[in-house]
């Protein structure tokens, strides 16, 4: 966006052209773009757009003054660089840790002849004044103060003991909603009105005042988009002397819209008041707010502090219930489940030892935890048969648990006294065993029995749960892997699918019928879409565009930079008559707006019709072919591929040459010159001449159907690795 697209008025582009003039102080650009809803029934504040109206004078004094400058910014976004200014604009951040103060300095000692500044706050205000007065400084601040009352803040922000720079421009912008144009009409006044009206506004005399009652169109509202409103003013100081110099007054400014008949009469003579009132709104809007935070963040407080005490009388209550359940319903994982339950069963009944059997397929058992015996046991394989049981009761069991080898007293540490087998059951299905062992005492007794009975009936739920949580996770992690798969290629199919349709819509079928001359073309890709697109169009009525492209990459983003690419060298064709100004623009729109990764080989000509002239560039892409007769030629001319270098007059050579009757130019793309047969051998460029002379007083569409059959009977049942291209112009024999 330029200054240009800004002015509404000439005293607009004027007051602008004054402004950038100025060879040091600062510019301070100032509007509201922050507001807060309006509250019901109430009118918003509109964005002032100010950022914007920042960012077009920076680049419009990039544009005029060839110096340096420097960008300090903490947030990057607030103004972007042109490509075409960064070698002389230095971009210095001011971080997290850091103050304005320190880039600023460092932009000063640099000698910079522009500092750009994103923000003016009381830590940046000092240092940007002080930059002032070597310099010119441009920044911008949220305020919806004018003239003195914004050089008043400004001297606020710096603490005032900087003072003021010694020339200061001060811009406040600020938006109001414009007439409907579709309702808007004269309003009806007397002779005595009109002349009180026009005393109010600047610059007076006849004036056309509308009103707007309302439409469909703008909903019964009378208005309809929105306008800006500029004020612009110059603070010189000399001394202690200072003179203040309104050079566009924001009421001058609304007036001559209002003449214009963008604005109301009321819109304009209450625009102080509309501009307070607005203020006043968002101040009480700001409040609104808080008030509503601070109640939400109150009643919020107060159920916290409610669940405090609930959750206080509930802990209470569990503290007094055994903690076994918790502690197997904490655990999820099979071995540390087990290995819980061996412990609580020692404390639940004095056991001396336990040992943790889980069943698993094809008849075998597994030792899962063990406590009290040697932790070397966990692991080894037993006989199911040894554990299975047809009994859900616990059981006397003498001797040693299978997987133990049985050792002597004083080895073991004392005698297995009492033992007992309690099967763990679940949904009517055994899928465990634990065996607990005392050497105190000859038996259990009946209620340790029925406690380890009914732990061993809920351990057993447990296992089981965690046995199909485990399955469960598996078949989730299964399904997701399936799923994102699934995705994947539904997204790859999809992405092909439309860079096909965006192929298949760009790359044209029906060509110029021009007397004594015959076009044909065919495009085979490697996949489904390719990165290689031609076209031939009518500039006008005695010249053809001829074009041929190759870009870099294939897929989905290939289909989109080929559109691109195509897309701007038609609009360019039909602006500039010679090929290399067409690439050249071209090349630099690419830059500002395609991916920076990918690149384009493009060959554009365009032929006189009358005098079968041809005039062509080539941009990196392979040389043409002209048959003529016996002979080839190849149309040569220096050039660099697109997209990627700024690509200068002399690196890309405008070359001219003459069709004669009879002649065929060739135009491809490397995928022809790269074919490779079942043997890894590549066509090369002598190859496709061969199969082009075979062929050459054959009819274009003739010959590019040729060609393409000769290219597959070569590749046999070798795989295209490239896309392939073909563009055929043919001279009729006079």
């Amino acid at each position: 966006m330029r200054l240009a697209d800004l002015f509404h008025l000439p005293a607009l582009a004027a007051a602008f052209d004054r402004l950038l003039a100025e060879p040091s102080g600062m510019i301070l650009v100032a509007g509201i773009d922050l507001a807060p809803p309006a509250a019901e029934g109430e009118t918003q504040l509109l964005p002032s757009g100010r950022a914007t109206i920042f960012r077009v004078l920076a680049e419009e004094w990039l544009a005029r003054v060839e110096a340096p400058a420097a960008l300090v910014a903490a947030d990057l976004a607030a103004f972007r660089v042109p490509r075409a200014y960064r070698q002389r604009v230095s971009v210095l951040r001011v971080s997290s840790q850091q103050s304005y103060g320190v880039p600023i300095e460092r932009a000063r000692s640099q000698g910079v002849g522009l500092l750009l500044i994103d923000h003016l706050t009381p830590e940046s205000a000092a240092p940007a004044i002080a930059a002032a007065g070597a310099g010119c400084v441009l920044t911008q601040c949220n305020s919806g103060a004018r003239g003195l009352g914004l050089a008043r803040e400004l001297e606020s922000l710096a603490g005032g003991g900087a003072g003021l720079p010694s020339t200061l421009w001060l811009v406040s912008v600020h938006r109001l909603p414009m007439l409907c144009p579709a309702c808007r009409r004269p309003e009806p006044l007397t002779a005595t009105q009109r002349l009180q009206r026009a005393r109010q506004l600047e610059p007076g005399g006849n004036i056309t005042y509308l009103v707007a009652p309302g439409c469909p169109r703008c909903e019964g509202r009378g208005r309809s988009g929105t306008v800006a409103l500029f004020d612009l003013c110059r603070l010189a100081r000399e001394g202690v002397t200072t003179t203040v110099e309104p050079v566009l007054t924001i009421e001058q400014y609304g007036s001559l819209l209002a003449g214009e008949g963008l604005l109301s009469f009321d819109d304009v003579v209450d625009l102080d008041a509309t501009l307070a009132r607005h203020s006043l709104q968002q101040l009480v809007s700001h409040q609104q707010t808080l008030d509503q935070a601070n109640q939400a963040l109150g009643r919020r407080l107060a159920e916290l502090q409610s669940a405090h005490q609930v959750l206080q009388q509930r802990t209470a209550a569990l503290v007094s219930f055994q903690q076994i359940g918790q502690a197997l319903l904490a655990s999820t994982d099979m071995p540390d489940l087990a290995r819980r339950v061996c412990q609580l069963v020692r404390e639940l009944c004095g056991a001396d030892r336990a040992i943790f059997y889980i069943l698993e397929e094809e008849r075998q058992a597994r030792v899962l935890a063990v406590s009290g015996w040697e932790p070397e046991s966990v692991g080894r394989q037993v006989a199911r048969a040894d554990l299975e049981t047809d009994t859900a009761e616990p059981s006397a069991y003498d001797g040693w648990p299978p997987g133990i080898p049985p050792q002597h007293a004083d080895l073991a540490g004392g005698v297995l006294r009492a033992g007992l087998c309690v099967p763990l059951i679940a949904e009517q299905r055994q899928v465990g065993m634990l065996i607990i062992h005392v050497m105190s005492r000859a038996r259990f007794a009946p209620a340790e029995t029925a406690l380890l009975q009914t732990f061993a009936h809920q351990a057993a739920l447990l296992i089981q749960r965690t046995r199909l949580i485990d399955e469960l996770n598996a078949s989730i992690a299964r399904l997701r892997a399936a799923q994102a798969a699934l995705v994947e290629r539904e997204r790859l199919a999809r992405e092909m699918e439309l860079a096909a349709e965006v192929q298949r819509s760009i790359l044209p079928r029906v060509f110029p019928r021009v007397p004594g001359l015959c076009f044909a073309a065919d495009a085979r890709p490697a996949r489904e879409v390719g990165g290689d697109f031609y076209d031939i169009f009518a500039l006008d009525a005695t010249t053809v565009g001829l074009v041929i492209g190759d870009v870099s990459g294939k897929g989905m983003a290939a289909a989109l930079y080929m559109a691109l690419t195509r897309s701007l060298l038609l609009a360019e064709a039909r602006r500039e008559p010679s090929p290399r100004a067409v690439l050249l623009n071209v090349n630099r729109l690419l830059r500002e707006v395609g991916d920076p990764h990918m690149f384009v080989s493009v060959f554009y000509g365009v032929l006189d019709i009358p005098s079968r002239a041809l005039t062509y560039a080539r941009a990196g892409h392979d040389y043409p072919l002209l048959l003529r007769g016996e002979r080839a030629e190849l149309l040569k001319g220096t050039g660099l591929v697109l997209g990627i270098l700024d690509v200068e007059v002399e690196q890309l050579a405008e070359q001219r040459t003459t069709l004669g009757a009879g002649d065929r130019l060739v135009l491809y793309t490397d995928g022809l010159t790269d074919v490779i047969d079942e043997r890894g051998r590549r066509l090369e460029l002598p190859g496709l001449l061969a199969i082009l002379q075979r062929h050459r007083q054959a009819e274009p569409a003739e010959l590019c159907a040729a060609t393409f059959a000769a290219l597959r009977a070569y590749q046999g049942e070798a795989e295209q690795f490239d896309d392939m291209t073909m563009v055929v112009v043919g001279v009729g024999e006079e």
